[in-house]
């Protein structure tokens, strides 16, 4: 089961996670692999590259990286990290996915969990957050991974957001963002640290800053 090896992984680092959280994991693969038949997905395509990768890293980034308020995910695939943020810090959470057929798999996911506060919409991120309602005081997080947004559209973004709203952005060492993305105007880096089962692939959190 793909959820006991997402269990050994986060033990080996430190982390515990609730029982019923390894079992939304166990559920959420067996709909990602009954989809994954018919459209593509995710290339993970072996149990341990989909535990170590999509799941184990995901729980892991939001443990070390929490948003208590709202969470928007951008470019979401099929719906990780930010589905993971949701679980486990409970926060609201929008999913931005660009592929019309992704969205249909993320709503289906969503209805089958049953899980309650998560928005997807399908869209083209542009950096704008008109289209996200918070809360008066409700401060947010923008995760994206294996998204390359360019220093426009990052831009954008910040003049979006609000002071104490946060950016986290999943990088690998070759990334192309990687030498400039903490040293976008407006953010000043918060915390910066490497996925522990891997010497490649780190999580940079930003926080918007008055200027």
């Amino acid at each position: 089961m793909i959820s006991w090896q997402v269990r050994e992984n986060l033990e080996r680092i430190g982390v515990r996670v609730e029982k019923s959280l390894l079992e939304k994991v166990e559920e959420y693969d067996q709909t990602l692999l009954k989809w994954n038949r018919k459209i593509n997905l995710t290339g993970l395509k072996t149990e341990e590259e989909r535990a170590m990768w999509l799941y184990s890293e995901s729980i892991w980034a939001a443990v070390t990286f929490p948003v208590q308020g709202g969470m928007i995910d951008v470019g979401c695939g099929c719906g990780f990290p930010g589905l993971a943020f949701h679980w486990v810090n409970q926060c609201k959470l929008t999913l931005i996915e660009q592929k019309e057929k992704k969205v249909h798999f993320l709503k289906e996911a969503v209805r089958r969990l049953e899980m309650k506060n998560v928005t997807t919409r399908n869209q083209t991120f542009d950096g704008y957050l008109g289209f996200y309602e918070r809360e008066k005081e409700e401060q947010i997080g923008i995760s994206w991974r294996a998204l390359c947004l360019n220093r426009d559209t990052i831009q954008k973004m910040v003049g979006e957001m609000r002071n104490g709203d946060s950016a986290i952005c999943f990088l690998g060492k070759d990334s192309r963002e990687t030498d400039w993305v903490g040293q976008t105007k407006g953010l000043s880096v918060k915390k910066r640290k490497f996925f522990p089962l891997s010497e490649h692939r780190f999580v940079i959190q930003m926080v918007k800053c008055s200027t």
